[in-house]
Formats: structure tokens, sequence, C-alpha cells
């Protein structure tokens, strides 16, 4: 069983549940398509789990935090 890291994950989809299960299926969808996985396939037989290639990918993937309000006080530029 592979641990999970929730409250990582949760703060990638801003702690919606829906967004976060959205997010991963389509990323195991890609990774699957990517393998030419087939129907008939097992997990089991898989080189990668595609579930948990998602997770890290979503945790590695530095476009999916968005700035939270506060730092929209921040400058811009340094200029300012």
């Amino acid at each position: 069983m592979i641990k999970i890291p929730i409250e990582e994950l949760l703060k990638k989809s801003k702690n919606n549940r829906f967004l976060l299960t959205i997010l991963v299926a389509k990323r195991a969808a890609k990774i699957m398509e990517k393998q030419g996985i087939e129907g008939n396939i097992s997990l089991l037989t898989r080189e990668v789990d595609p579930v948990s290639q998602a997770i890290e990918d979503i945790l590695a993937d530095k476009s999916l935090i968005k700035p939270s309000t506060r730092d929209l006080s921040l400058p811009l530029s340094s200029d300012e």
C-alpha cells in the first residue's frame, strides 16, 4: 500500500477533493495512454502504477501552485 500525502495534494487542489479526484484521474489516464494500456492487463503486471505516478506528477508540478490572495499585495516587479 502506498502512502498518499493527502495534505500536500489538497493544497495543490485548493482543498477541493472533487478537483483533486479529477486531477489524479486525468493524469493517470494520460499515463495509461502513454503506456499503451489495454483493458485486459492487470495493474500488477504494469511497470508503473498509473495512480501512484499521477500523484507523484501532481506533487511535482509547480504550475498547480496558485498564489494566495495575500501574495497579490506584493509588487509584481522589482522596480516598484
